[in-house]
């Protein structure tokens, strides 16, 4: 158990001093992070108009706002780990915000399900491209911020937590 507890320990510092990181990058590089808003931004809200027309198609009365705070709130829900890609949690969270909108349960199953069904079809598109190599940046990229500024943050993995 201590060991365990050792292990945790040193990682949540990791993750505290790769945060610690981030930030400082960003700090340093705000061109950076208005770049990296300018390109979220745009899929985003694409993604909520897509949610919004295909709840629209399964009869479901609902402003865009409302569709669109909804589904923020699904992602933030299924952010959690709690199961393997949100499945089930994401359904029951349409089903609940969506019912308090008057939506039928059916209907928001329906939506749901949908949605993950155009992401996983959407993410299958890019699978040639991660065998390819163009998935991930390869060792010998050169960024010039990782040469002048010293290290840049790497992502986080589940080994890491």
């Amino acid at each position: 158990l201590a060991e365990r507890l050792g292990r945790f320990s040193a990682n949540v510092v990791r993750l505290l001093d790769a945060w610690s990181q981030a930030r400082a990058f960003y700090r340093d590089n705000p061109g950076r992070l208005v770049a990296g808003l300018a390109i979220c931004l745009p899929i985003h809200a694409s993604w909520l108009l897509v949610v919004y027309l295909l709840a629209r198609s399964l009869g479901i009365d609902i402003s865009f706002s409302a569709i669109a705070t909804v589904t923020v709130l699904v992602w933030v829900i299924t952010a959690v780990p709690v199961s393997f890609g949100g499945v089930g949690v994401r359904e029951l969270s349409y089903v609940y915000l969506l019912s308090l909108q008057g939506v039928p349960n059916a209907q928001g199953v329906a939506l749901s399900l949908y949605c993950f069904l155009i992401f996983v079809l959407l993410a299958l598109l890019g699978l040639p491209f991660l065998f390819a190599g163009r998935g991930a940046p390869t060792a010998d990229a050169k960024s010039p911020t990782a040469t002048e500024s010293g290290a840049e943050p790497r992502a986080l993995e589940s080994a890491d937590l």
